[in-house]
């Protein structure tokens, strides 16, 4: 939730959520609240609110309202609601980590967790070490030196060029004094 990704099964079970059926109820609300300290040291609290509606066949969960109520610069508190910021970003910027990270690492959900195949799981390193902006950057690099090394190969060429011009007109010049 800190991510604003829900675990598996929550969408349709209503996971977070008491479970319509069994309060007789069409529609129930919950609330999700987190209090922790950002990288800086001042306090802030998340609050999510759900509401968990029955279908014919389901359960659908989904997010009303999200807030975040950081301490001010006086101590005060400061509320931001989702309708300002995206609150996903935010809380990684309050985390101080990668989305990749919170969601892989630190907020691991042990129960129903599945054996991951190849490529999922090299998706996941991948995301947590961020390896594709990695390679794009380097294949940046390698792509800007192959440009320079080829700016470096011409100017040479022009270089001797130049040069060789110079000999020619100095040697112009020095006939043309002497006779």
């Amino acid at each position: 939730m800190a991510t604003g990704i829900m675990p598996p099964g929550a969408k349709t079970e209503g996971a977070f959520v008491h479970d319509p059926k069994v309060a007789h109820d069409m529609e129930i609300r919950g609330q999700i609240r987190l209090l922790f300290q950002d990288v800086i040291g001042h306090n802030v609290q998340v609050q999510h609110t759900l509401v968990a509606i029955q279908k014919k066949t389901n359960i659908s969960l989904r997010t009303l309202e999200g807030v975040i109520i950081r301490e001010g610069i006086n101590g005060e508190p400061i509320q931001i609601t989702s309708k300002c910021v995206e609150l996903d970003k935010e809380m990684v910027t309050a985390f101080g980590v990668s989305t990749a990270i919170l969601e892989n690492v630190i907020f691991v959900i042990k129960k129903n967790q599945t054996v991951y195949k190849e490529k999922q799981l090299k998706t996941k390193f991948d995301d947590i070490f961020a390896a594709t902006k990695y390679m794009k950057v380097l294949e940046l690099i390698r792509k800007i030196r192959t440009d320079k090394l080829q700016t470096v190969k011409i100017s040479r060429a022009e270089i001797d060029h130049l040069k060789t011009y110079r000999d020619m007109l100095v040697q112009v010049w020095f006939f043309s004094l002497t006779s």
